[in-house]
């Protein structure tokens, strides 16, 4: 897999389902596989696998948009009152006192 920088990254612990070869099994041993409950799991794992593409878009998706995140975070900072900037430096204050999140002592 590939993070959202590009970068390869590994993911262990994951097993893989050669399908081609489990087609190939006889009748009695998919049978056995099937009263076990592997088949099902051996199928469930093949549509699990297909789904690992989704699983590296939505998490690019998410490095986007907290990247995206922090740079308005910032541009909302400079903009309101960063360090020497923002609508403060121009002489405006806030008209309200700011709101104190807590415990009321």
């Amino acid at each position: 897999m590939q993070r959202a920088d590009g970068q390869p990254t590994a993911v262990e612990g994951l097993w893989h389902i050669d399908e081609a070869a489990l087609k190939r099994l006889p009748a009695a041993t998919l049978a056995e596989l099937c009263a076990s409950g592997a088949l099902g799991l051996a199928y469930a794992q093949l549509l699990s696998h297909a789904r690992l593409d989704n699983l590296q878009k939505t998490a690019a998706i998410h490095a986007t948009a907290d990247e995206k995140k922090q740079q308005l975070d910032e541009q909302m900072q400079d903009f309101f009152g960063g360090e020497g900037g923002g609508l403060q430096s121009m002489g405006l204050r806030p008209a309200l006192p700011p709101i104190q999140f807590g415990s009321i002592i």
